[in-house]
């Protein structure tokens, strides 16, 4: 029941990579704007709104956030706001598409030195397979995914939310995107 437009200026590149099609436009209103599979993923003008308090609220809520696994979020924009704790010792960024990745940091600069710190270790495989292989390790689990169809499908499964549950530790927090608080 609802429709929104965005005037695009220029597409400034198109990737088709194994998993789905990503676009990076500049537009006249919303900054620079990351499509994929035609569905709108990341804008300068608001993508704080959706980074912020996916990363921050269980950050915070932790009462001492070690490690943290980051399932999705290919953009940088979660990634880019847990660097910020620096009582952070380890950062898990698995995207299933490491085309993402490659596509944001050429085009938003300024999410690119995250992928860079130290602390971080990027691993491009399909999340929800991933999880298995930890038991009690995390403190917290950000899934940054696209809405749950094609590669992020599975992420929307009792069985992921089973295996994520036992990957945290006892005082574990899992945040999932549940969408756009504003259209949806």
């Amino acid at each position: 029941g609802f429709v929104a437009g965005v005037k695009v200026k220029e597409l400034l590149e198109e990737v088709q990579s194994p998993h789905q099609n990503i676009k990076m436009y500049d537009t006249a209103s919303v900054g620079r704007m990351l499509a994929i599979d035609g569905i709108i993923q990341y804008t300068d003008y608001d993508h704080f709104a959706y980074h912020e308090m996916m990363v921050h609220v269980p950050m915070q809520s932790h009462p001492e956030p070690k490690r943290v696994l980051i399932i999705g979020g290919g953009d940088g924009g979660c990634l880019n706001e847990v660097v910020k704790y620096k009582s952070v010792a380890e950062i898990v960024h698995c995207d299933v598409d490491e085309a993402v990745g490659k596509l944001t940091r050429k085009h938003i600069p300024e999410l690119a030195p995250a992928f860079e710190d130290p602390r971080v270790r990027s691993v491009f495989q399909e999340g929800a397979s991933f999880v298995n292989n930890f038991k009690q390790h995390f403190d917290v689990i950000i899934v940054d995914c696209t809405d749950f169809y094609g590669a992020s499908e599975a992420l929307a499964r009792k069985a992921f939310q089973e295996s994520a549950k036992s990957a945290l530790t006892d005082d574990g927090i899992l945040v999932i995107q549940g969408r756009s608080v504003y259209y949806d």
